[in-house]
């Protein structure tokens, strides 16, 4: 058996989840790593025996081979479970991961990284001069630097709704709408607009840009004179959201809710970033979302209402191609003036159910209609 194959059999899907993100995070920090079974344990070998891992019914628990060796400045190490396993397994220091959270934090790419550069270095050792000696050591202490430079900056995304797509997924719409609709779009079955995000450790700003994305395109489509900012911060676990519903501004202010993500074992390159797929259903809105989060920004946001994945969101596809947002420039930089300026927004304020209920009736009532229910809301 495999380790892939040990993942794909685990039964808690929870589990499984966090079960491939970590592996995809270890094969993105040590992209030479190899996967093999080493004393009956699923291990992950660079330059010998790096780290090995066990999954339990409610953990995963990530062990360092070398753990006494490394620095644990983060503090997530322990070498309680190591006790009374024989002088092999006495420099084991291990991270218990209980949810997706903990795969998030950037320690754990930076524990991983030491990990490799220990190994690295211990395989070298009698064939290095003390130049290279220092160089290592130096990189060593370089790796938090590394892993905070991608924790802070700005995200461009295009967006772009194809008309065709979103009419052949309401599948309630009557003959007479179908041909009304098609009649008001004309010829224009994609429409493009920029939007931008800007991010932090700990929260993000969503806002329409003022960038235009097709030159050729009607100004009243792109929604820059609608309200709409979307503010959340995921260390207070808040939401402050200002944007237009049917012809009014709401004010939505509530707790961050939780998606119901499911992570799923696919990967691909968005905007150079190495990214994993996730997959989730809005049963309001009758929407599929598949999710493309990237493995070295463990940031949890993402665009438009898409956040709560152990990596920033750079890519979302909603029913087939519906609507498409992707990144396609990323800047990183200090963004504290851009999070912190505030415009005054005049608008009703609500909370998240009551913004909830206002979508829900809404799309209810065009589905009894059979009418196309997002004008007015967003898709």
């Amino acid at each position: 058996m495999t380790v892939e194959t040990y993942i794909e059999n685990v039964e808690n899907s929870n589990i499984r989840s966090w079960a491939w993100v970590l592996y995809n995070i270890i094969h993105e920090v040590v992209p030479n790593v190899q996967t093999k079974f080493q004393y009956k344990v699923p291990s992950f070998l660079y330059f010998g025996w790096m780290c090995y891992r066990n999954i339990y019914e409610t953990h995963i628990e990530l062990g360092f081979i070398q753990g006494a060796k490394l620095s644990n400045e983060q503090g997530l190490l322990s070498a309680d479970a190591a006790k009374g396993k024989g002088k092999s397994l006495t420099q084991v220091r291990k991270i218990f991961i209980r949810s997706l959270a903990d795969l998030q934090q950037p320690a754990i790419r930076e524990i991983i990284a030491e990990a490799a550069l220990v190994n690295e270095l211990n395989f070298h050792r009698p064939l290095i001069k003390m130049k290279n000696f220092i160089i290592l050591i130096c990189l060593l202490f370089s790796i938090p630097t590394i892993a905070q430079q991608k924790s802070e900056g700005s995200i461009r995304y295009l967006v772009t709704e194809n008309y065709t797509k979103i009419m052949a997924s309401l599948t309630y719409l009557s003959k007479q709408q179908r041909e009304r609709e098609q009649y008001m779009w004309g010829d224009r079955f994609e429409w493009k607009i920029y939007t931008t995000l800007y991010f932090n450790e700990k929260e993000t700003k969503y806002i329409t840009s003022e960038e235009k994305a097709d030159n050729n395109q009607d100004d009243s489509y792109s929604g820059r004179s609608e309200v709409f900012t979307l503010r959340h911060n995921y260390e207070k676990n808040t939401r402050n959201d200002a944007m237009d519903i049917l012809s009014k501004t709401y004010i939505i202010e509530d707790t961050l809710a939780k998606l119901d993500w499911k992570i799923m074992n696919d990967i691909k390159d968005v905007a150079g970033h190495l990214c994993m797929k996730a997959v989730t259903t809005d049963t309001v809105r009758l929407q599929k979302t598949v999710a493309w989060f990237a493995m070295d920004m463990p940031l949890s946001g993402g665009p438009d209402r898409f956040y709560g994945l152990p990596g920033m969101i750079l890519e979302i596809d909603i029913n087939d191609g519906g609507m498409i947002v992707s990144a396609d420039k990323i800047d990183l930089k200090p963004v504290e003036t851009e999070l912190t300026t505030n415009k005054k927004i005049k608008g009703k304020k609500i909370n998240a159910a009551e913004y909830q209920k206002i979508i829900k009736e809404h799309i209810e009532g065009k589905i009894k209609e059979e009418q196309y229910p997002y004008w007015g809301i967003r898709y």
